[in-house]
C-alpha cells in the first residue's frame, strides 16, 4: 500500500487518469458489469476537477519554491567564493608588503654602509690634505735654497748621491701625495653620488611600501565591508531558504493530503460499486437458489406422491430391540424414558439409508442422539436417524430414497450398536411402523 501511495504522490494527475481509465476499461470489458460502465466524464465531477486544479497549482508552487531555494544556495556559494578570493588577494598584498619591507631594510643597510664608507674617505681625505698642506708650508718657508743647501752640504760623492736621492724622493712624495688627495676626493665624490642614489632608492622603496600599505589598508577595508555584506547576504539567503523550505514542506503536506484524499475517495467509490455489484450477485444467486430449491421441492413432492417408504438398513438387519412408546429403564447408564422411536440392531458402520426422498434439515450432533440426520419429506413428515458413527450428508442436501446418508455407530445415549429411527408428523412423534414395514425373512 505504501508503494502504491508513493507512486500516486509522484504521478498524481497521471495516476488519477490511469485509475479512471482502468475503471472504464474493466467495466467495458466485463459483460456482467456493462450496465454499470463508467467513463472518464462520469467520474470527472466538479470535486475531482477542483482537486486536479489544486494539485496542478501545488505542483507549480513547489517547483517555484525549489527554484528559489536553488538560487539562494547559488548566491551563498558565490558569496563564499568572493570571500575566498578577497582572502587570497589579502595574502598576496601581505606578501608584497613583506617583500618591500625586506627591500627597505636592505637599502637601509646599504645606506648605513655608504655612510660609513663616506666617513672613512672623509677622514682619509682630511689626513692627506693636512699632510699636503704641511709639505707646502715647509717648501714655502725653506724655499729652493733649502734643496740646494742639502745638495751642497754633501761631504763626498756618495753623500751627494744620497742627498740628491732624498730630495728627489721628497719631490716624488709631494707629487704622489697630491695625486692621492685628488684620488681620495674623486672616490669621495663617487661615494657621495652612490650614497645619494641609494637614498633615492630607499625613498622610492619607502614610498612604494607606504603606497602598498595604503592600498592594503583600503583593500582590507573593502574586504571587511564585502565580508560583512556577504555574511548579511548569506544570513538573509539562509533565512529565505528556511522560509522556502517551510513553505515547500507545507505545500508537499497539502499535496500529499490531497492525493491521499483523492485515492481514498476513489477507493470508496470502488468499494461502494463493488459492494453494490456483490449484493446484486448475491441477490441473483439467492434467486437462483430459491428457484432451484423450489424445483427440487416440487420434484421431491412429485416423487413422494408416487413413492413408498423403504427400510433404513439392509433388509437382513430387522431385529427390533426397542419399540415406539416402550418404557425403558437403562440401569447400566442410569437412564429411564418412554421411547420416541424404534431401535434396530445392526453392526458397527452398517449403511443407513434415507427412507424416502427429502431435504436434509440437520446433519450434526444432537444431545442424546449423537451423530444425527433429520430429513424433511414434505407434507409435515420428518425422519430422524440417531447414534451414527459417521455422517455422509450435510445440511441442505437433497437425498434420494435408498441413498446412504450415514453409518451405524455408538454415539449419544446408547448401550450397543443400533439405529434409532424416528418419525415426526408436524413436529409430533409418531409410530415408525406407520411409514416403514419390517422386512420379512
Amino acid at each position: 500500500m505504501s508503494k502504491f501511495v508513493s507512486f500516486a504522490k509522484r504521478n498524481s494527475l497521471r495516476f488519477v487518469a490511469l485509475v479512471i481509465s482502468l475503471i472504464a476499461a474493466v467495466y467495458v470489458a466485463s459483460p456482467a458489469l456493462s450496465v454499470y460502465a463508467v467513463t472518464y466524464g462520469d467520474i470527472k465531477n466538479s470535486e475531482t476537477e477542483e482537486m486536479r486544479l489544486r494539485l496542478e497549482k501545488l505542483k507549480a508552487d513547489s517547483a517555484a519554491l525549489e527554484s528559489k531555494i536553488n538560487e539562494a544556495e547559488k548566491s551563498k556559494e558565490d558569496a563564499l567564493k568572493c570571500k575566498e578570493l578577497y582572502d587570497s588577494m589579502h595574502n598576496v598584498y601581505v606578501e608584497q608588503l613583506s617583500l618591500l619591507e625586506d627591500q627597505r631594510n636592505d637599502l637601509g643597510d646599504e645606506l648605513a654602509k655608504c655612510e660609513e664608507d663616506a666617513k672613512t674617505l672623509e677622514a682619509e681625505y682630511e689626513q692627506s690634505y693636512e699632510n699636503f698642506l704641511g709639505l707646502l708650508r715647509m717648501t714655502y718657508e725653506e724655499g729652493s735654497s733649502n734643496y740646494l743647501a742639502i745638495i751642497l752640504g754633501a761631504e763626498d760623492l756618495g753623500d751627494l748621491l744620497s742627498r740628491v736621492e732624498r730630495v728627489s724622493g721628497m719631490i716624488g712624495y709631494n707629487k704622489r701625495l697630491m695625486k692621492r688627495v685628488e684620488k681620495a676626493k674623486t672616490a669621495l665624490e663617487a661615494k657621495k653620488a652612490e650614497l645619494e642614489e641609494s637614498r633615492v632608492k630607499v625613498d622610492e622603496a619607502a614610498a612604494k611600501v607606504n603606497e602598498k600599505e595604503k592600498e592594503l589598508e583600503e583593500l582590507d577595508a573593502k574586504n571587511e565591508a564585502m565580508l560583512a555584506t556577504l555574511e548579511a547576504q548569506i544570513k538573509q539567503d539562509q533565512a529565505a531558504a528556511d522560509k522556502l523550505k517551510a513553505e515547500r514542506d507545507s505545500a508537499n503536506k497539502a499535496f500529499d493530503s490531497l492525493v491521499s484524499q483523492l485515492i481514498a475517495e476513489e477507493a470508496e467509490r470502488q468499494r461502494q460499486l463493488e459492494e453494490k455489484l456483490r449484493q446484486e450477485r448475491l441477490a441473483e444467486e439467492e434467486r437462483k437458489r430459491l428457484e432451484l430449491e423450489k424445483a427440487q421441492q416440487e420434484e421431491m413432492e412429485r416423487e413422494n406422491q408416487t413413492q413408498d417408504y423403504t427400510w433404513p438398513l439392509p433388509t437382513r438387519y430387522r431385529t427390533i430391540t426397542s419399540w415406539f412408546n416402550e418404557d425403558r429403564n437403562l440401569q447400566e447408564i442410569g437412564y429411564r424414558d418412554t421411547h420416541g422411536g424404534m431401535d434396530i440392531a445392526a453392526p458397527n458402520r452398517t449403511p443407513i439409508y434415507a427412507v424416502k426422498t427429502g431435504r436434509v434439515i440437520l446433519a450434526g450432533v444432537v444431545s442424546g442422539y449423537g451423530n444425527c440426520v433429520m430429513i424433511d419429506h414434505g407434507d409435515g413428515v420428518v425422519s430422524i436417524y440417531g447414534h451414527a458413527s459417521q455422517l455422509l450428508c450435510k445440511t441442505g442436501d437433497i437425498v434420494k430414497k435408498g441413498q446412504t446418508i450415514a453409518l451405524v455407530g455408538l454415539t449419544g445415549i446408547t448401550t450397543g450398536y443400533h439405529l434409532h429411527i424416528e418419525f415426526r408428523k408436524n413436529g409430533k412423534r409418531v409410530e415408525p411402523l406407520n411409514y416403514i414395514s419390517i422386512p420379512k425373512g
